[in-house]
C-alpha cells in the first residue's frame, strides 16, 4: 500500500544526522529548494551515504514526514481525552491537534513534497491506525484498498484547504478543515448522517474543554 512506511536500513548516528540535517534545510529553504548535495555538506557527510541510507531525495523527504507526524502526535498523545472518547472522536481530536501544532514551515514542506510526486503524499502509521480502529469498531465493510482511496482524497484536500488558509485565499478555520473533511471520510466509509454529526459535535466539545496549552 503507498501509506506503508519506507523501511530503512539501522539509523545509526550518520542517518540520524542526515535525517536532522535533512529535516532543517527542507523547513528552512522549503523541499524543493534543497538538493541531497546541500544536504550531505549540512551534515558533513559523503552524498553516497545519503543514497546508501535512504535512496533518493523524495524518499528523504517521506522520511523526513513521517518523522514530524509521528512526533506531532506524540505531543497530541499527551493531551488527556475523556475516559468515554470514541475512537472516530479520537481521530477528529488528534487530526485537529496535530495541524495546531503544525507550522506554516512544516505544510509548504509537505505540500511540496506532494506535488513533486503524488505517492509522496503520506498519512503516517499513527493516522492509518487511528482511521483504521474506526472501521473496526463501527464493523464497516471497508476493505484496506478502499481506505487507502478515502485517505488519499483526505490528504489531497487537507494540503490543499490549508495552504489556501494560510494564505488567506479562503476564509476557513482548522477546526472548519477538519469538519468538512472527517466528514466527507466518514461518510465514505459508511456511517450515517446523524452518527457524523454527533462525532462532529462531540469533536467541538471535547476541543473546546482542552487546557489552554492544546489550544
Amino acid at each position: 500500500m503507498r501509506y506503508k512506511q519506507l523501511e530503512q536500513k539501522k539509523m545509526n548516528n550518520t542517518a540520524q544526522q542526515i535525517l536532522e540535517s535533512a529535516y532543517e534545510l527542507f523547513l528552512d529553504k522549503g523541499y524543493k529548494n534543497v538538493t541531497t548535495r546541500d544536504i550531505a555538506s549540512y551534515a558533513g557527510v559523503n552524498l553516497g551515504l545519503i543514497t546508501y541510507y535512504f535512496g533518493t531525495k523524495d524518499q528523504l523527504g517521506s522520511m523526513v514526514l513521517d518523522s514530524i507526524n509521528e512526533m506531532l502526535y506524540q505531543k497530541a498523545f499527551e493531551t488527556k481525552l475523556p475516559d468515554d472518547t470514541g475512537s472516530a472522536e479520537k481521530l477528529c481530536v488528534y487530526t485537529v491537534l496535530l495541524w495546531r501544532y503544525s507550522d506554516k514551515k512544516m505544510f509548504r514542506f509537505a505540500s511540496e513534497l506532494a506535488n513533486t510526486n503524488k505517492e509522496n503524499l503520506r498519512m503516517g502509521n499513527t493516522f492509518q491506525n487511528l482511521a483504521w480502529a474506526v472501521i473496526q469498531d463501527y464493523h464497516l465493510s471497508v476493505t484496506p484498498l478502499e481506505n487507502e482511496v478515502y485517505l488519499t482524497v483526505f490528504k489531497s484536500s487537507e494540503l490543499a484547504l490549508i495552504q489556501r488558509m494560510f494564505d488567506h485565499s479562503l476564509n476557513i478555520t482548522l477546526e472548519d478543515i477538519a469538519d468538512i473533511l472527517l466528514s466527507n471520510y466518514f461518510f465514505n466509509i459508511g456511517l450515517s448522517d446523524q452518527t457524523i454529526l454527533f462525532i462532529l459535535n462531540r469533536c467541538r466539545d471535547i476541543l473546546q474543554s482542552l487546557p489552554l496549552e492544546a489550544k
